[in-house]
């Protein structure tokens, strides 16, 4: 699995939403590709904002778009 963000890595709210999801979908992508990934962690413990929920969603609608059939976790704050 990639992992989006850490413990320690908290959420940086993008100053562009919209770009920031078609880099991520890109990114993942490739990575879920080229090392046969399955699937994505998503960990920002340190906490989210507004724009986690905007950003995020579309990020794995995308990839599941692309017909990838993966796991997919999220720790969107340290008490999950």
């Amino acid at each position: 699995m990639a992992s989006l963000g850490g413990a320690n890595s908290p959420w940086q709210d993008p100053s562009d939403v919209e770009g920031w999801v078609n880099n991520a979908t890109c990114s993942l992508s490739n990575l879920i590709s080229t090392y046969c990934l399955a699937g994505i962690d998503i960990d920002y413990e340190g906490g989210v904002d507004s724009t986690f929920v905007s950003a995020i969603v579309p990020v794995i609608c995308n990839l599941r778009a692309e017909c990838f059939q993966m796991w997919i976790s999220i720790a969107p704050f340290g008490r999950t």
